[in-house]
């Protein structure tokens, strides 16, 4: 189901940084100069796969959605990606389509972490949750925005 709604979103490939998050970006007060860094992850594929996943990141890693970003936000940075409305528009229905990619992605790497990372961190728990939210995302495509509701009434 979610490789159909993908396939039919038709992303373009282009190069993606897939892991935006607030920690990889370094601002130089000086020079007013905001860089992105950390693109071990980085590699061609679907722009919707890297704009979802910055999205998703907005809930960190205690995955708190009432964090993740409104319509209204989206839009203004899907307008900022393209000069295009019609593209803009359609942004939207491929950033759908590939946030249930996002949380799997990262739910494996999660597992593989839990088994070789030195870092104190929950990553099996980590990787329960996204998995919670893969499977709200997936169930309904009209409910694919994560909310903390729907990854907890979400079949564990």
């Amino acid at each position: 189901v979610v490789r159909a709604r993908c396939d039919q979103a038709g992303s373009r490939t282009v190069y993606c940084h897939n892991d935006i998050h607030a920690g990889n970006f370094l601002f130089d007060r000086k020079n007013d100069v905001l860089t992105l860094i950390d693109y071990e992850y980085a590699d061609y594929g679907p722009r919707a796969f890297d704009m979802a996943n910055m999205f998703c990141e907005f809930a960190g890693f205690e995955c708190d959605y009432t964090r993740y970003p409104t319509a209204g936000l989206r839009r203004e940075f899907y307008n900022a990606y393209s000069n295009e409305p019609e593209e803009a528009l359609a942004l939207e229905n491929e950033v759908a389509a590939w946030t249930p990619v996002t949380h799997v992605f990262w739910a494996l790497w999660a597992i593989i972490q839990s088994k070789f990372s030195s870092i104190d961190f929950d990553f099996v728990g980590f990787a329960a949750i996204r998995m919670r939210a893969f499977r709200a995302a997936a169930g309904d495509a009209e409910k694919w925005v994560p909310t903390n509701e729907a990854v907890a009434n979400s079949d564990s």
